[in-house]
C-alpha cells in the first residue's frame, strides 16, 4: 500500500501583471508542485494554501444559488426566519430522498 496521499489541496498563486497584484487558484498535491504550476504565471510573488479563500468562494456560489432559487419562488418577500425554514425543509427533503435511494439499491 502506498504511503503517498492522493488528496489535492487548493493553492493560491499571487503574481504581478501590468503593475497590479492578481491571484489565481490551482489544485496540487504539494507546495513544490504548486510552485512548478506557478511558473506559467508572470512575476510570481508567492504560493500559499488557499483553503479559506477557496471555501469563501464556494460559500459565495452557494449564496448566489440560494438567492436565485428564492427569486424563482412566487412569494414576493419572505422574512429571514421563513427563508431559513424553507432552506432547511429543502435540505431535509434532499437527505430523505438520498436515504430512500440507498435503501432501494
Amino acid at each position: 500500500m502506498s504511503r503517498v496521499s492522493s488528496l489535492e489541496d487548493t493553492w493560491i498563486i499571487r503574481f504581478r501583471f501590468h503593475g497590479e497584484i492578481k491571484s489565481s487558484l490551482v489544485t496540487a498535491k504539494g507546495h513544490k508542485r504548486a510552485e512548478r504550476l506557478a511558473k506559467s504565471y508572470p512575476n510570481v510573488i508567492g504560493v500559499s494554501k488557499a483553503r479559506k479563500a477557496y471555501y469563501r468562494i464556494a460559500n459565495d456560489e452557494l449564496n448566489t444559488f440560494t438567492n436565485n432559487i428564492m427569486k424563482d419562488i412566487a412569494q414576493p418577500k419572505m422574512s429571514p426566519l421563513a427563508m431559513d425554514e424553507f432552506i432547511w425543509l429543502r435540505r431535509n427533503k434532499r437527505i430523505g430522498n438520498s436515504i430512500k435511494d440507498k435503501k432501494e439499491a
